[in-house]
């Protein structure tokens, strides 16, 4: 038997995001709302992610204080990038 493979630390939450919202987009269409979908499934992922990392991965390997303050930049820039095309879509479909 070989010795389980260390992760990087949020690396099986990051796995089970996806799955939650792929497990919500049907119960979103099953309540006749779309939107619903991937509401109720980033929890549910969110939830299947961190049961995972607590099974698999018990010694996460983690990040440096630098590349951490990198994908923290990262994420703030796509996040705000995000609001702005929902605020100009939002523009063009309320005119």
């Amino acid at each position: 038997m070989t010795s389980p493979t260390r992760r990087p630390e949020g690396y099986f939450i990051a796995v089970g995001i996806p799955i939650g919202l792929v497990l919500g987009l049907p119960l979103g269409l099953a309540m006749g709302h779309l939107a619903l979908g991937p509401a109720l499934g980033l929890p549910l992922g969110l939830v299947i992610g961190l049961g995972l990392e607590r099974r698999y991965n018990p010694d996460p390997i983690v990040r440096s204080e630098a590349k951490t303050r990198v994908l923290r930049r990262v994420l703030i820039g796509l996040v705000v990038g995000l609001v702005l095309l929902a605020g100009i879509a939002a523009l063009v479909v309320l005119r």
